[in-house]
């Protein structure tokens, strides 16, 4: 029984931000140390014009991709027979964002909604889940579902972070026989000891109060260069064992959909291992890093400017952390 990607859409936040509106709003860019312009460092550094921001709730996002896509494929919401939701930044602790959608679309009785929180490589493990339940039976269609308000987790005075990240929901239907079938997986994790990607103050362990809120730890706090090492590595060890389960070449991958983290970490990366640039797109430039969503709209902007080609990967990494890739092959 094969297993593939049916159709795929997103949705981004409706408020586009320019770096020129970034910098009346952030509070500790030192233009004197930097020497050079905000808007220039942040393209320089994450190559980033423009993020899209949102006044909606995360679960608002996900529900128009979700209809969105829905419109796009030939199915209707009555075929779908479980969601598979991925968020860092949903609309509640609990309830979870992914009940809330599977009620919004109209969802069968019988279906069944789950949520993770695998921020950045969450689209990886969404299809990862998404394929196993169909191979086990579980349901014949699946809507896998990332999204992530970031504005909302980020402080927003902080030129760095506030900088990187955009709003948007990326949503995909998978289900037997696709027209991208999931050739080979690939995940890792480990643990994060010296808190590369970390909200302090979220969980039990430290609960959010008065102290916490003015010390800001309820934010996501990044570590740059621990963060810049991370997405290196990932990317490497995602693309090699790939490579080998698939006994592909690098000349024969037509398209890398990466984590759109940092171009230029990206960019250096992928060079090193001998690819060219037409083997990989940014989506970031125009939509910031969009964490939950990034690899599907990704992929979804690929597939709408490009019709022939043969193999895909997917790549994504993040906090966690967890890593991970997806071989698509084009059927028909």
């Amino acid at each position: 029984m094969n297993v593939g990607i049916l159709a795929v859409e997103y949705c981004v936040g409706e408020l586009v931000q320019t770096n020129a509106n970034l910098e009346e709003i952030v509070s500790n860019f030192d233009v004197n140390r930097s020497q050079q312009s905000l808007d220039s460092w942040v393209k320089s550094n994450f190559g980033i014009e423009t993020r899209v921001k949102t006044k909606k709730a995360a679960s608002e996002l996900a529900v128009e991709a979700c209809r969105s896509l829905l419109k796009k494929s030939n199915l209707e919401v009555g075929d779908i027979d479980f969601l598979v939701l991925n968020t860092a930044s949903g609309d509640y602790k609990q309830p979870t964002t992914a009940t809330a959608v599977q009620t919004a679309i109209g969802m069968k009785r019988n279906s069944f909604a789950m949520e993770i929180n695998m921020p950045c490589a969450g689209n990886i493990y969404g299809l990862a889940t998404a394929y196993s339940f169909i191979k086990a039976g579980l349901g014949k269609v699946g809507l896998v579902v990332g999204v992530d308000k970031m504005s909302a987790i980020v402080d927003q005075e902080d030129f760095i972070l506030s900088g990187i990240f955009g709003d948007a929901a990326s949503a995909c239907l998978i289900g037997i026989d696709g027209p991208l079938e999931i050739r080979n997986i690939y995940l890792n994790s480990k643990a994060d000891l010296n808190h590369t990607l970390s909200m302090f103050s979220s969980g039990s362990k430290h609960p959010v109060d008065s102290q916490n809120l003015n010390l800001k730890n309820h934010f996501l706090k990044m570590k740059g260069k621990e963060t810049k090492d991370f997405i290196s590595f990932s990317l490497k060890d995602t693309i090699v064992n790939l490579l080998n389960a698939s006994k592909l070449e690098v000349h024969e991958v037509d398209q890398l959909v990466v984590h759109q983290a940092s171009k230029r970490i990206i960019e250096e990366t992928l060079e090193e291992m001998g690819f060219s640039n037409s083997q990989y797109l940014f989506t970031l430039e125009k939509y910031g890093n969009t964490s939950s969503a990034s690899i599907l709209l990704t992929l979804a902007k690929y597939l709408e400017e490009s019709k022939s080609f043969k193999n895909i990967f997917l790549v994504g990494m993040g906090a966690g952390l967890n890593w991970g890739g997806v071989y698509l092959e084009k059927m028909r």
